[in-house]
């Protein structure tokens, strides 16, 4: 962790499963798309990998970004 906000934000993802239903419902038909295209289960997990990587790094940097703003109006209205 790099800064207080990545730990905060490791925190919230260890007790907040991104799994939801809803999740699933989206991802399940790429993930069978995805193997219809390609030879083996290897390489489509291999592709489920960075798609999910990418899906981590997104939100991660939201989450973050969530907490300075909401810090950011926090700091505001304490100054009212």
């Amino acid at each position: 962790m790099d800064t207080l906000l990545e730990l905060i934000y490791q925190s919230y993802t260890e007790f907040n499963s991104v799994e939801t239903p809803e999740f699933k419902a989206i991802v399940n038909p790429l993930d069978q798309t995805l193997r219809s295209l390609v030879d083996t289960d290897e390489e489509a997990d291999s592709y489920m990998n960075i798609v999910f990587e990418l899906c981590t790094a997104y939100e991660r940097q939201s989450y973050i970004e969530g907490m300075k703003v909401g810090m950011r109006l926090m700091a505001e209205l304490m100054e009212r």
